[in-house]
């Protein structure tokens, strides 16, 4: 498998940041499974480092002091019925439907898989494929530009399990959206099973 790396020059990014963030993506598209990705995710998600550093603040401070004090805010919260409130609208009305949301988008993205295998197989053929992660305005140029030949085909990996943001819109897609006639942006985790099933060591060049 070779390995492409691209930095763009002239950009605010310091050397080290852009650095770390290569590390990062590249590290994200070895992981060996859909489960390592999704338990890597969730760790790096905001709610989670939020969980962590709450974690930290309790180890450096009393725990007895630190519960008293969080208590009598939450009951002088709670005497003005916002809390409750708030509480109330998310767990039982804008969590469950987000919930529901999701779980059908990702059930129908489930069953599509095989139909988007077949489809990417016809796609790629004998052709040369480049796997870009993390595209910026410039990478997004370079994948433009390389799937302009015949002989080649351009996946762009996205970052997002349901939003459908690209590089050429924001249309609604399951697992895979054509952005050129060479071009494909890809799910994450449509991206480990065609990694296994589709993509070639000798013909495929991973872009970071």
């Amino acid at each position: 498998m070779k390995i492409a790396r691209q930095t763009e020059k002239n950009t605010s990014p310091a050397p080290a940041d852009v650095l770390k963030e290569i590390v990062r993506t590249y590290r994200k598209s070895q992981r060996k499974s859909l489960l390592r990705d999704v338990w890597a995710s969730v760790k790096e998600a905001r709610p989670y480092r939020f969980w962590q550093r709450i974690l930290t603040y309790v180890r450096r401070f009393r725990m007895i002091s630190f519960v008293v004090r969080i208590l009598g805010y939450l009951f002088a919260i709670l005497q003005t019925g916002t809390l409750v409130l708030l509480t109330t609208a998310l767990f039982f009305i804008i969590l469950p439907i987000l919930t529901a949301v999701a779980a059908v988008l990702l059930t129908m993205a489930f069953l599509d898989v095989r139909k988007s295998r077949k489809r990417m197989e016809r796609e790629i053929g004998e052709r040369r494929v480049y796997v870009f992660f993390n595209l910026g305005n410039f990478g997004a140029e370079t994948a433009a530009a390389l799937a302009k030949g015949e002989d080649r085909i351009c996946l762009s990996v996205s970052p997002y399990w349901l939003t459908a943001e690209g590089h050429r819109g924001n249309r609604f897609y399951l697992n895979v959206r054509r952005e050129d006639e060479h071009f494909f942006l890809i799910r994450r985790y449509f991206f480990f099973h065609i990694r296994k099933k589709l993509l070639k060591s000798d013909r495929t060049v991973l872009v970071y």
